[in-house]
């Protein structure tokens, strides 16, 4: 049921579609972009390279915990997986690289 043609990675992840509302399923990387289906195959979510603004990866001390999709809109999307270099190894193939980032914290000192 995904919409890419090909496939380059394929991980289990939750989409934290709300803080209580988490959506189980698999992220799947490859063209024409980023695809998220849920375990109930009624949940879908899909993001075409092009419409990308962003992805940044929540680093909590070192653990990769995982990322945030942000789009030409602003609006965010938050993805929790077990496999987050290798998401973001897949990610990197596609975006340019200041379009990669880290998540910058709310008690950091550069805002």
């Amino acid at each position: 049921m995904d919409k890419n043609i090909n496939i380059d990675f394929q991980t289990r992840a939750n989409a934290m579609m709300s803080p209580l509302n988490t959506k189980t399923g698999v992220i799947s990387i490859g063209q024409p972009g980023m695809d998220f289906l849920g375990d109930n195959n009624i949940s879908f979510l899909q993001f075409p390279w092009s419409s990308i603004s962003y992805v940044s990866v929540d680093n909590f001390f070192g653990y990769w915990r995982g990322i945030y999709v942000v789009d030409n809109t602003g609006q965010q999307y938050q993805f929790v997986t077990s496999k987050t270099h290798k998401l973001i190894e897949a990610i990197a193939k596609h975006l340019k690289p200041e379009q990669i980032r880290q998540r910058k914290k709310n008690f950091s000192k550069d805002k």
